[in-house]
């Protein structure tokens, strides 16, 4: 894309007089740019705006597995304000991901979602620009069920999940809100707001 066919987009946001507009827009300027994807997610508390333009068949199976939970792009792309590549393509650039975070990935690459850029505009977290909830939904949900007094197997059940699973969002919550114990960071997330008794 040349200066001018940038300065034409920067023109036509300009122009764009309501989000689907400016959507539009965006995602042509993408297309135009060879990307054949993208996503959207404003996370800021009380509310989640997520735009795509991938096939609904992977948006619905996607809502249907709650990948929102386990997709690495929430945990390590939105904490630091820097161009991310994304993908299984780019697995040696993230040792850090988990064998759930890869097997999602993976799931991905199978509907040719191979690579990709994670670009945060502001950073999650309750110190971060955005001030959006760190926590996904089911780990703020856990957090709330431990903040009632409630252990694993009951939570379990009330979050209709296994109990490893209700595990692995209190590891996830724990090491998001730096606690060492549940108990930490139902504490953690009482102070800073994210749950409510």
């Amino acid at each position: 894309m040349d200066a001018d066919q940038f300065a034409d987009y920067v023109e036509r946001l300009r122009r764009a007089d309501s989000r689907d507009v400016v959507w539009s827009v965006v995602c042509g300027y993408f297309d135009q740019a060879g990307f054949d994807g993208v996503f959207y997610a404003d996370l800021a508390p009380g509310r989640a705006i997520l735009r795509t333009n991938l096939t609904k068949c992977w948006t619905d199976h996607y809502a249907a597995e709650h990948y929102f939970d386990i997709d690495p792009f929430f945990r390590h792309s939105c904490s630091q304000l820097a161009v991310t590549s994304t993908g299984q393509d780019y697995f040696d650039e993230h040792p850090y991901l988990d064998r759930q975070e890869r097997q999602f990935i993976l799931t991905a690459g199978e509907t040719g979602m191979t690579a990709g850029l994670a670009l945060p505009v502001r950073l999650a977290g309750p110190g971060g620009v955005g001030g959006a909830d760190p926590l996904t939904p089911r780990e703020t949900e856990m957090l709330r069920w431990a903040a009632s007094g409630l252990r694993t197997k009951e939570i379990a059940e009330r979050m209709n999940v296994s109990a490893a699973t209700v595990e692995f969002h209190g590891r996830n919550a724990r090491q998001k809100l730096d606690a060492k114990t549940r108990e930490q960071a139902v504490a953690i997330a009482l102070t800073r707001g994210l749950i409510a008794m």
